[in-house]
């Protein structure tokens, strides 16, 4: 007996001992989602990145009468969530301030609620440009509105950039990080609609002083926050429905890939425009290699109701080109055992597939303005008249390509 009741403490012992271990040991590690994994330090801090990282950039998503008027804001987005939530990361630019205490108004001096913003996010929208030049369209009230839904959406796993903090004068940013990548994203706009509250946004106007200073600002915003790429969203001061890109604009952008940024996202001008890969010489140990960097230059509207009613009898008109947009599919890759001198020894881009969706807003039958693909299966759904438009703008915007520039 007392052999057996000496066995007995023992193992109690071992059990209490064992447990106590591991009751630390989770108090200490992060839980994992579905199985248990062994990992160094390091590599917890610095997880390996999965490739291809899968971004998807989209144009201005727009608050129209007739859009806001709907009874179901999901319905905008049902046919392309899919595709948003297959993506690490999917970028809107929001056209338009967020106050609940305001009514709902639309052009010129935009508002919305937050149900609004929310049917975007839903759908898969998770990161968002605020800089622009509606987001003081409600001044005070319409910043602060901004700024407090985006900051209580975070815990919901959305980012956003372009509205200031009270009293500084620093550019805002995000550093996003997923699948093993750190994401900097920053949003400026050239151009404003009223001359108040600037001081709260990121606004960088389109002149020499202007462009100087955004430029300290992107130097500064990368020594301070080592990332893989450096996202930029640009609200231009370009022509609105204008399609070509001027040899000006493209000049500027060059320029600030060669201080280090990755992604140039622009829009304005409410029309889809071309989007551009850009190969970059590094000389790197007495070697020259190539990193690859992308400039859009416009989406065009992801959702509006900007060229209604349709000009059926033109479907060329660059008015027309508002209600049609591009959601852009980019996958990324890193070279291995490389570093871009000067920018933080990040390693060398890959871009390793873009690809174009052709989006257009498309009244249904109950009269909701909603996102379609622009596709053949959509266009033989339609009655004779509008299945003609539609062929027609399918074809003009295949027309818009991309650029491949060696520099």
């Amino acid at each position: 007996m007392a052999k057996l009741l000496y066995l007995i403490s023992v193992l109690c012992s071992f059990l209490i001992f064992s447990c106590a271990s591991v009751h630390e040991n989770l108090q200490n590690e992060p839980a994992a989602n579905t199985q248990t994994t062994v990992s160094t330090k390091a590599e917890r801090k610095n997880p390996p990145k999965q490739e291809p990282l899968k971004l998807c950039f989209a144009g201005d998503i727009m608050a129209h009468n007739v859009n806001f008027r709907m009874k179901d804001y999901s319905l905008i987005y049902r046919d392309v969530k899919t595709l948003l939530n297959s993506k690490d990361l999917a970028f809107a630019n929001l056209e338009t301030p967020i106050c609940d205490e305001l009514p709902y108004q639309t052009f010129p001096n935009f508002n919305i609620h937050g149900e609004y913003a929310q049917a975007a996010i839903d759908a898969g929208f998770n990161v968002f440009s605020l800089a622009n030049n509606h987001t003081n369209d409600q001044g005070t009230e319409g910043i602060r509105g901004s700024a407090d839904f985006f900051a209580k959406a975070r815990s919901q796993g959305v980012y956003s950039a372009g509205i200031k903090k009270p009293g500084s004068d620093e550019l805002t940013y995000e550093l996003i990080e997923v699948q093993g990548w750190k994401i900097l994203f920053a949003a400026v706009t050239e151009i404003v609609n009223f001359n108040r509250h600037n001081d709260l946004f990121d606004f960088y106007p389109f002149t020499e002083k202007g462009k100087l200073t955004l430029k300290n600002e992107l130097i500064r915003l990368q020594k301070e926050n080592p990332c893989d790429v450096f996202i930029l969203s640009v609200h231009s001061a370009d022509p609105e429905y204008v399609l070509e890109v001027t040899s000006e604009r493209r000049e500027y952008f060059y320029s600030l890939l060669d201080l280090g940024v990755d992604i140039i996202w622009a829009n304005h001008s409410h029309v889809s425009k071309p989007w551009e890969r850009v190969s970059c010489k590094v000389t790197e140990d007495g070697t020259n290699r190539k990193t690859e960097k992308l400039i859009m230059y416009g989406m065009g509207n992801t959702i509006s109701g900007q060229n209604i009613p349709i000009n059926f009898e033109n479907p060329a008109h660059p008015y027309e080109y508002t209600g049609t947009g591009i959601l852009l599919q980019v996958d990324l890759k890193q070279e291995e055992n490389t570093a871009e001198s000067g920018f933080g020894g990040r390693p060398l881009l890959k871009i390793a597939d873009i690809e174009p969706e052709i989006i257009v807003t498309h009244v249904d039958k109950g009269y909701n303005f909603v996102i379609r693909r622009l596709n053949e299966n959509l266009i033989a759904q339609q009655d004779k008249r509008l299945a003609a438009y539609y062929k027609k703008r399918l074809e003009l915007m295949k027309n818009i390509r991309e650029i491949t520039t060696c520099r």
